[in-house]
């Protein structure tokens, strides 16, 4: 009889090569192998990466020593990707794993979501995949190895995109999509409905028309891109627990994070900058501070004592929190936000505002105002932050990049954004 995935499991041991990253790519297409290999020749004094042509030659790499990535096709005749990389998520959770689908918008292709870290659509090229595993790879290494990151590779509820953020996708794109399908996707989530009409309506965006009570009017006037960022942001805040952590406070945070948001558009607005520098500003300000959200995912009882003791100062410096962070975790909300960030496979510019949204002087600019500057500026603002350090590191920061005396430009952008609820 056959052993399962689950029987062919065994303890991992270091007999492959550990002093570089590791890779493995399993499919059962030998030709696609072939091509992989050629390939990743260039990349040989960085990785050492395997092939594996069937489930059970990988589980016998994965076995013999850490694989930091596993690259697996969907569809396997013995096993299924979702199936294996299922197995590889339990057995070896430090593992960062990636699904390879030619399967956009099937069940399958979606039950991939909740066992990968990120989907890549068939075909990708051989440059796309070196792209996109060197990303993964810095990612990985923003956590280090502390408590944390134990914590989040064996937290089966870690925040995760949610379907519904896949299905709205689908939609958008779908050439044949009205305005009225795209508002029945939405409308199967009474809250998210709730949420956009709330927001349509509030002075958040700035609208000055009559109440709005058509969803698929707010839709129309938000815009496809902003409700489909809204969507997954909002989902995610609703996935955590807020049990875990009776010191943390899920409304002030999603508040807090609006507020970054509508000042990083509105200062978008201000230097005219493309709308896809506005658009990935914007939803860096919505994850910004998502950092916190995993603390208190992944080690509640830590960061409820955390705050605890954190709350024992007034008008404590950010910059004194993020040195008490790491002295307690090993690293810092916005590094571990990036980590998140990254995982899910989102832009490196989106990833790098979370990161240094409180570090100014990682914002420096050859190109103007940039997603990671106008997210810095957004926080140091709703911070009230203004005469500290990181106000006058942005103020240097400015001038480095051209932007000389915009801070204050900024700060008289703020006319008390409003609340979200």
């Amino acid at each position: 009889m056959t052993e399962s995935i689950e029987e062919q499991r065994a303890p991992q041991v270091d007999t492959l090569t550990t002093d570089r990253k590791q890779i493995l790519f399993v499919d059962d297409d030998e030709k696609l192998l072939a091509g992989l290999k050629r390939g990743m020749r260039s990349m040989r004094d960085a990785w050492d990466v395997y092939f594996a042509s069937h489930v059970n030659e990988a589980m016998q790499f994965l076995s013999e020593g850490p694989i930091d990535i596993v690259i697996a096709d969907i569809r396997m005749p013995e096993i299924d990707g979702v199936t294996f990389l299922k197995t590889v998520k339990s057995a070896y959770p430090h593992t960062l794993r990636v699904v390879l689908s030619g399967e956009s918008g099937n069940e399958m292709g979606h039950k991939a979501l909740e066992v990968a870290n990120q989907c890549l659509a068939k075909p990708c090229s051989v440059e796309d995949l070196k792209g996109i595993i060197q990303e993964m790879l810095t990612t990985q290494n923003r956590l280090g190895n502390g408590i944390l990151k134990d914590a989040m590779t064996q937290l089966d509820t870690l925040p995760s995109i949610p379907q519904q953020y896949w299905d709205l996708k689908d939609a958008i794109e779908d050439p044949n999509s009205s305005m009225e399908g795209i508002s029945d996707v939405i409308a199967k989530d009474i809250a998210m409905s709730a949420k956009i009409l709330q927001l349509a309506n509030s002075a958040f965006f700035g609208f000055s028309v009559e109440r709005i009570t058509s969803l698929s009017r707010a839709i129309t006037m938000l815009g496809l891109d902003l409700v489909s960022q809204l969507t997954m942001v909002a989902h995610v805040f609703a996935a955590f627990d807020k049990k875990t952590c009776v010191r943390f406070s899920i409304e002030d945070l999603w508040n807090h994070s609006m507020r970054v948001s509508y000042l990083a558009r509105k200062i978008c607005i201000e230097e005219k900058v493309p709308r896809n520098v506005m658009e990935a500003a914007l939803l860096g300000g919505l994850l910004s501070e998502i950092g916190k959200l995993v603390f208190a995912a992944c080690v509640a009882e830590n960061y409820n004592i955390f705050l605890e003791d954190l709350g024992k100062y007034k008008n404590l410096p950010i910059e004194e929190e993020l040195r008490r962070e790491q002295n307690v975790f090993g690293t810092t909300h916005p590094e571990v936000g990036a980590y998140m960030v990254g995982v899910w496979g989102l832009p490196h510019e989106i990833v790098d505002a979370v990161a240094s949204h409180h570090t100014p002087t990682a914002c420096i600019s050859k190109t103007g105002l940039t997603p990671p500057l106008a997210v810095c500026a957004a926080s140091v603002i709703a911070d009230g932050n203004l005469e500290g350090k990181l106000a006058t590191d942005l103020n240097s920061v400015l001038k480095m990049s051209d932007l000389s005396g915009r801070f204050d430009k900024w700060v008289a952008l703020d006319d008390s954004v409003p609340s979200s609820n």
